[in-house]
């Protein structure tokens, strides 16, 4: 079920803030959600499932393939408590 985008994304810069801080954070979702293409009202569970899997494999540079994994689920819990 697709959730509203702005929510979404917010949710998922949130939880990426204590981790790599808000300028990092908002700027990885931002180029990440470009890339995949996701604009609009809505995003859809694919998508958020995508931007997490990019998020993912960039933080793993930061932070550790395992941090980053638990990071990721945080995100995911986050948002689909959202609806998604």
């Amino acid at each position: 079920m697709p959730v509203d985008s702005a929510r979404a994304l917010e949710t998922i810069v949130g939880t990426l803030v204590p981790h790599l801080g808000t300028t990092m954070a908002k700027a990885a979702v931002a180029a990440h959600s470009q890339r995949l293409g996701i604009d609009g009202d809505e995003i859809s569970p694919e998508q958020i499932e995508a931007l997490l899997h990019k998020i993912l494999v960039g933080m793993s540079i930061f932070v550790g393939r395992e941090k980053a994994v638990a990071i990721s689920e945080e995100a995911r819990a986050a948002v689909r408590g959202l609806g998604a």
